[in-house]
């Protein structure tokens, strides 16, 4: 009997805990879908010209997105005048 009782009053704080984690979680459900319906109303303009227009919009994207060219840097001349001979600080 007392193992029920002690059980009984385990699981009473054990939903009191899941209980404020399900008001939490709710509260941030909240945030997050409200910050969804933010995005997607500055978004829904370009969504609409996406349905509308998909091969032009896309062919400007890509050429927006895609990578640039890769500069192929000339290779460094090489000296053709004699390097000077650098002083070592000692004068004899």
């Amino acid at each position: 009997m007392k193992s029920f009782a002690r059980e009984g009053a385990n699981s009473r704080v054990t939903i009191k805990d899941l209980s404020e984690k399900v008001k939490r979680v709710e509260g941030e459900r909240d945030t997050w879908k409200q910050k969804y319906e933010r995005l997607y109303e500055r978004v829904a303009p370009f969504l609409e010209a996406v349905k509308h227009a998909p091969k032009r919009v896309m062919d400007f994207l890509k050429s927006v997105l895609r990578e640039p060219p890769e500069v192929n840097e000339p290779p460094q001349q090489q000296r053709t005048t004699p390097e000077r001979k650098r002083s070592t600080g000692i004068d004899l």
